[in-house]
């Protein structure tokens, strides 16, 4: 409650009251590119509920050279059928781009050092679009949507998770150089949703 979480600029707030699904659990660091802590509450730029700190997860928006598509993919594999999968790519010109980003993450119940299964199985995905056009290097319009889920088994409780559901669409203005006195103005406008569920 004391940390400020942002998503590409976008403060996100669990769903349940009584915390056991905090901002973080609608958070995939890995579809972000940078991610930064500010110490405290050293700035105003951020908003309020930063007494202890700014958390931000934030993806770069450069402008394209040329036409063409672009994308990196990753797969992990691990014990206790632990598995993740990303994928992000970007296509588009100059003044147009499309951007899309996947990703999912999987584990099943873990054994402790006696062998037995721990009730701890996983799964969570995400899917975002973006559109953007870009007609000069100062400008900068972006509209956007995320969808994600997911589940989580619970060792240390009487419920699990079975629902993780974030809804968001968003829209992002940047505008850079307007004069010698303003060097950027940055719009935005989002909606999230959250829908959790413990059974």
């Amino acid at each position: 409650s004391r940390l400020i979480l942002l998503l590409d600029g976008e403060q996100i707030l669990g769903g349940c009251g009584s915390r056991m699904d905090p901002p973080t659990a609608y958070v995939f660091p890995e579809s972000y590119d940078r991610i930064s802590v500010v110490k405290g509450p050293q700035t105003v730029l951020y908003g309020p509920g930063n007494s202890a700190g700014t958390v931000l997860f934030e993806r770069s928006h450069e402008r394209l050279g040329k036409a063409g598509v672009e994308g990196t993919a990753s797969l992990l594999g691990g014990s206790s059928g632990r598995s993740d999968q990303v994928l992000d790519a970007r296509g588009g010109t100059r003044d147009f781009y499309v951007r899309g980003i996947g990703t999912r993450t999987h584990a099943s119940d873990y054994r402790d050092g006696a062998g037995n299964p721990v009730h701890s199985r996983y799964t969570r995905w995400s899917a975002t679009a973006a559109f953007g056009w870009t007609p000069s290097d100062d400008l900068r319009l972006e509209l956007s949507g995320t969808r994600s889920n997911g589940e989580a088994a619970y060792a240390d409780r009487s419920m699990d998770g079975s629902k993780f559901l974030r809804e968001n669409v968003a829209f992002k203005g940047e505008f850079r150089r307007l004069s010698p006195l303003v060097e950027r103005v940055e719009v935005q406008a989002y909606r999230n949703d959250v829908d959790h569920i413990m059974d």
